[in-house]
């Protein structure tokens, strides 16, 4: 080792540390995560995770009582499959069944709900993440993903512990491999064999018809033989009634895979590129913006030529603190280059409906804030127009026709949406769409005047290259790319930047980081912030706290209303909050006021404890503080060996804590079976020997 390891006064931390340091030794890279949390506390992890010891050791002493992540992917040579919960058990053991073959012995962990099943990373590959595409509960962390390592603790207090003792990492099943490189569209194997007669069986007379389209299906992308007789043997016992001999369901697979899988689709990343660039350029020219809002616009004007290839649209938000800040003028730009524009500043609800399903238009919505404050039929509509669009499949019902002939209707809402105003769209739809924040222009500051009869030239000879961009090989490739999602981002926000990045992608490496780091910061940044009154009541707690470990109910309210800028001053009708208006508030987070004994006395207030699983989950990650016993008034405060220490079992269980700081300091994983991880995520029992 070429660097000392820091000495903690504590052995068991000097040997979390020795630990970590020889998970180094083996190339894996690693960082420090937050304590009981999954959140890097390093800015740029996926760059700066490593093996370096100095560096480690420097990190050790930074943050002494942090968890540590490991950086997947071709750095680390190592993807993961995460089996989440009961869930991931089962769709693990059905997968096993259905394939008939032994997975191999590897690295393995212990989760607080499941466990980590490590692979080598295979050579020339690209192993992407994914959440429940392989399976539902089972998720795979591959280039730009991580997972947490022993020894970390998860936030309720489960460690996460190598199982058994087997430290070797093996190559995945083959068949596995081929399936992970598979188009999501062909992964839709069925979990289980429907009942003669259900929705889905392939009756008599349609079973070689329908396994030779299938078997088609699965060669074209250049699925192995192997494969599509494992998947055909599948298809055949669990909806074929009756199901056909196997030997003629391989005879379809031999057959079919005689014939040369489909021709790579092209796809030039320098023409992609180049149309990026251009069509920033474009948009500069009219608009004071900043680099990451016309990366994201660039992109996303390119995404709505190929839309209806994703399951997500994503929504772009313009807003602004006053008028004349460009809003309109940027409506005006898009609409010269975005897939099928529609600019429109108020129409009636059928009217927009119906435009949405015909024409399947790009929605420029201007003056939103006019429209959500106007007409309560119309704002009710619209955001539900708005909320369903989102999703592909997304509908909304019209009733239609007259008197006993009138019938509801489904209309399809789907698409891609800029919705332009001042202040912010409501909750829901703002959580669907990338932020831009336009403001008004410094003196001095000069952009081109607009005017369209100049410049519809160049705008005619853009919007044609962007027609031509979505060629078939291109739009094939999107509908099968699963693009590495920035961890910094939400769901949500992962959700909504997926098809911008695919594109990004297409664009080449230095397009695709662009595009990663503009989502990234749009997203963070103060247009992105959720102005909801309860976050904002958290987050002010959270100043009010500042290293206390409670507060009373009056103490709270007080510290509110002191905050200058803050809402709660006038909250009550012009009157100050109140302590019964926090604990409302408080409510829909499951906290409440209780009974604190104090040193004197005791009185209604909070513990900061109550606080701390609801900042990480609305606000980001904060360090924990120390329990504090809350009790009622008739009830006498025990003494510390009486509430503080759990009574030790034999067993070693994941949900005992000494017995998991054994485990994570005791080694590594001994060979290891699926029906074993199974049998490990359902009884929480872990046997731990060896070392790394």
């Amino acid at each position: 080792m070429t660097a000392s390891i820091p000495k903690t006064g504590s052995a068991e931390e000097d040997q979390r540390q020795i630990l970590i340091l020889q998970l180094a030794e083996r190339g894996f890279r690693l960082f420090p995560v937050g304590s009981r949390s999954k959140y890097p506390l390093i800015d740029r992890w996926p760059e700066r995770a490593t093996s370096d010891a100095k560096e480690l050791c420097a990190w050790i002493q930074e943050y002494p009582d942090c968890n540590w992540g490991l950086a997947c992917g071709s750095a680390s040579g190592v993807f993961v499959l995460d089996i989440d919960g009961a869930e991931g058990a089962a769709a693990i053991r059905e997968i096993s069944e259905r394939h008939g073959h032994d997975w191999p012995e590897t690295l393995s962990v212990k989760t607080a709900r499941g466990a980590h099943l490590y692979f080598q990373y295979p050579k020339g590959a690209v192993i992407r993440n994914s959440i429940s595409k392989l399976a539902r509960g089972l998720d795979v962390r591959g280039d730009g993903g991580y997972v947490i390592v022993p020894p970390s603790t998860h936030k309720d207090g489960h460690q996460y512990v190598w199982l058994d003792e087997y430290e070797k990492i093996n190559q995945a099943p083959d068949w596995l491999l081929e399936y992970l490189r598979q188009p999501e569209h062909l992964r839709q194997n069925p979990t289980a064999a429907p009942s003669p007669g259900k929705e889905g069986a392939i009756p008599e007379g349609q079973r070689n018809t329908t396994l030779t389209t299938l078997a088609g299906a699965m060669r074209r992308p250049g699925m192995t033989f192997e494969a599509i007789e494992a998947a055909l043997l599948a298809e055949n016992a669990g909806r074929c009634s009756p199901p056909l001999p196997e030997d003629e369901v391989r005879k379809i697979a031999r057959s079919v895979s005689r014939y040369a899988p489909a021709p790579v689709p092209q796809n030039d990343e320098m023409e992609t590129a180049a149309l990026l660039r251009d069509t920033r350029q474009f948009i500069r020219r009219f608009l004071m913006i900043s680099d990451a809002q016309a990366v994201a616009l660039c992109i996303f004007i390119l995404y709505t030529y190929a839309a209806e290839q994703f399951e997500c649209a994503p929504y772009v938000q313009i807003t602004s603190a006053e008028k004349r800040s460009g809003k309109s003028r940027l409506l005006e730009v898009l609409e010269l280059l975005v897939n099928r524009p529609w600019l429109t500043s108020r129409t009636s609800a059928a009217a927009l409906v119906r435009k949405l399903h015909e024409a399947h238009p790009t929605l420029l919505l201007d003056e939103s804030d006019a429209a959500f404050s106007g007409d309560k039929e119309y704002s009710e509509a619209l955001r539900g127009v708005l909320n369903a669009g989102h999703r592909k499949g997304g509908k909304t019902s019209l009733c239609h026709g007259k008197g006993s002939n009138m019938k509801v209707i489904d209309l399809s809402v789907f698409g891609p949406k800029v919705i332009a105003g001042i202040g912010r769209l409501p909750d829901t739809i703002a959580d669907r769409a990338i932020p831009i924040q336009l403001h008004r222009k410094r003196p001095g500051e000069n952009v081109e005047r607009f005017r369209p009869r100049l410049i519809s030239p160049a705008a005619n000879d853009l919007r044609e290259r962007l027609v031509q961009w979505a060629t078939q090989d291109r739009l094939e490739m999107l509908r099968c790319a699963f693009p590495e999602l920035p961890e910094a981002l939400s769901d949500r926000q992962q959700d909504v930047s997926e098809p911008l990045l695919a594109v990004a992608d297409l664009a080449g490496n230095e397009w695709g980081q662009i595009g990663r780091k503009s989502l990234t910061e749009l997203f963070g940044g103060a247009a992105a912030a959720d102005e909801s009154l309860g976050i904002k009541l958290l987050a002010d707690i959270r100043v009010a706290f500042d290293g206390q470990d409670r507060l009373s109910s009056k103490e709270m309210v007080t510290m509110l209303v002191a905050m200058e800028g803050s809402p709660w001053p006038e909250m009550n009708h012009g009157k100050e909050i109140t302590a019964n208006t926090v604990a409302r508030l408080l409510r829909k987070f499951d906290i409440a006021p209780r009974t604190i004994r104090g040193e004197e006395t005791t009185f209604k207030g909070y513990l900061r404890d109550s606080f701390e699983d609801v900042w990480t989950r609305y606000l980001g990650p904060v360090s924990s503080s120390p329990a504090f016993a809350a009790v009622t008034p008739s009830q006498a405060a025990k003494t510390l060996h009486e509430t503080q220490f759990a009574e030790v079992s034999q067993t070693s269980s994941a949900t005992l804590r000494d017995s998991d700081s054994e485990a994570a300091v005791e080694g590594l994983v001994t060979p290891v079976t699926v029906q074993a991880c199974i049998q490990a995520i359902h009884t929480e029992k872990v046997v731990v020997t060896g070392e790394l």
